[in-house]
């Protein structure tokens, strides 16, 4: 075989390879995911309580997320998310803002909410893809005492917070079985939650 004949039949395979690629890769535009996912909102709290409490018990849901987001070219994603999840925390004993012994038995029922504008940095292989990016926003908290007594420190310090929040996906990985949805998980750094799962719905 001749030299050319080589260098033509090198590039018709690479350019046949590409087009293969390029069909299975996240043509769309645009994304709207619904996940969930574990955080560090447990942890977080049980240091706050437990300069307050001497007994309770406490209970989260997971971390409820709604997303979207927008292909702005072959390596860069604009987008927002949402985010909520819900904490009851059940008291026995605890110390009030005078600091004196409190006892009876009643519920606090917490309320996290946090929107942020994010990017992600994506790379495209076949039917998966990776991502890599930052969360910034704010987070809101929301504090429902079912007690006439309401004089808690830890209660006072959350009803009605707003702080910054920041985030970092450490990894994404997004499987795609068809042209409109794909499947993802990830690991994250700080908010809004540690690692996630998700339905990404391509349009």
């Amino acid at each position: 075989m001749t030299r050319w004949k080589y260098k033509l039949l090198c590039i018709l395979t690479i350019g046949t390879m590409s087009a293969e690629l390029n069909a299975q890769n996240f043509d769309t535009k645009n994304e709207l995911a619904i996940g969930t996912g574990a955080g560090l909102v447990s942890g977080i709290l049980n240091q706050v309580l437990k300069d307050d409490a001497l007994k309770y018990s406490f209970t989260n849901t997971p971390v409820y997320t709604i997303a979207y987001d927008r292909r702005i070219n072959n390596w860069l994603q604009l987008g927002a998310n949402f985010t909520q999840q819900f904490m009851t925390v059940n008291f026995e004993e605890y110390a009030d803002n005078e600091g004196i012994l409190q006892t009876g038995d009643f519920e606090a029922n917490l309320q996290r909410r946090q929107i942020h504008v994010r990017a992600f940095g994506y790379c495209e292989v076949n039917r998966f893809r990776f991502r890599s990016g930052l969360r910034f926003g704010l987070g809101r908290w929301k504090a429902d005492v079912n007690t006439e007594n309401k004089e808690l420190k830890f209660i006072d310090r959350l009803a009605g917070l707003t702080l910054p929040s920041l985030g970092i996906m450490i990894i994404g990985l997004d499987y795609r079985p068809t042209k409109w949805m794909s499947l993802g998980t990830e690991v994250n750094l700080l908010s809004p939650q540690l690692v996630g799962a998700n339905v990404q719905i391509h349009f």
